[in-house]
């Protein structure tokens, strides 16, 4: 009987800088800078105490300096960092230099950056690929790799134009690049905005819920008024695809699948 080696991608945390803030930001309000016991600290995320996502969340504020810690296994301990307290912190006169402190300090992302030598814009997503397959990346983690990359710069201001879009994507959106407007067009409309211009013209109202999450994070939903019955139950049947697939994913994940590195 042969084993599948497992193609372990470089250390690089499992999701991006924003995500990780907010999940510190939820740490702080429950433990303040005490430190705690790994089981503790999983908890205040909606964890388990074995769940091997919640292990990939301290990774992952880990890799961005946002905890510190020490010991292992049962007296592992962790706490919020030095760094993340200039960010937590309401009000910190700190805030945006440690964010952008922090979207660099991942060793991968720092080797990355220097590369392009410290300033926005990234090369494509296919240059990218091509150079994380030089340097050992999985290709399947790749592409989750790059997306959060790429949102972690552009969120701590580090990109000079914002956040990229690759050629992929201006593809699947059909929007032009911006070399190929003319100097009298107008600039694209936001998708906010043409929301609100479809649904006037069928005559509906557009309302934005933002639900809370137990242990930090929200989800946006929004959605036409009235909702018909037939929508109704299209909305319910594509919800529950949709979290039988996340529940899934998640359990491959903590088989060890992918994912960022505990």
């Amino acid at each position: 009987m042969t084993t599948r080696k497992r193609h372990r991608s470089p250390e690089h945390p499992g999701f991006d800088l924003r995500t990780a803030i907010d999940r510190a930001r939820v740490f702080y309000r429950a433990e303040h800078y005490h430190k705690v016991d790994v089981s503790s600290a999983l908890a205040r995320w909606g964890y388990g105490p074995t769940s091997g996502s919640g292990l990939r969340t301290i990774a992952a504020l880990i890799h961005f300096g946002l905890l510190a810690d020490e010991g292992a296994g049962k007296n592992r301990l962790v706490w919020l960092s030095d760094l993340a307290k200039r960010i937590v912190v309401d009000g910190s006169p700190d805030e945006a230099a440690a964010t952008r402190e922090a979207a660099l300090k991942p060793k991968i992302y720092a080797e990355l950056w220097n590369e392009i030598g410290g300033k926005g814009p990234l090369p494509s997503d296919e240059a990218l690929h091509y150079k994380l397959v030089q340097q050992g990346f999985n290709p399947k983690a790749i592409r989750r790799f790059i997306s959060d990359y790429r949102s972690t710069l552009e969120f701590a201001g580090l990109l000079d134009d914002g956040l990229v879009e690759s050629a992929n994507e201006e593809k699947e959106t059909g929007l032009a690049s911006a070399d190929a407007a003319g100097p009298s067009e107008q600039p694209e409309s936001s998708m906010s905005d043409r929301r609100a211009v479809v649904a006037a013209q069928q005559n509906q109202e557009i309302l934005d819920l933002t639900i809370p999450l137990i242990g930090g994070g929200t989800v946006v939903v929004s959605t036409p008024i009235p909702l018909s019955d037939e929508n109704h139950k299209i909305v319910t049947t594509f919800w529950d695809t949709f979290r039988r697939s996340l529940t899934y994913a998640i359990d491959r994940a903590e088989d060890g699948e992918e994912g960022g590195d505990v």
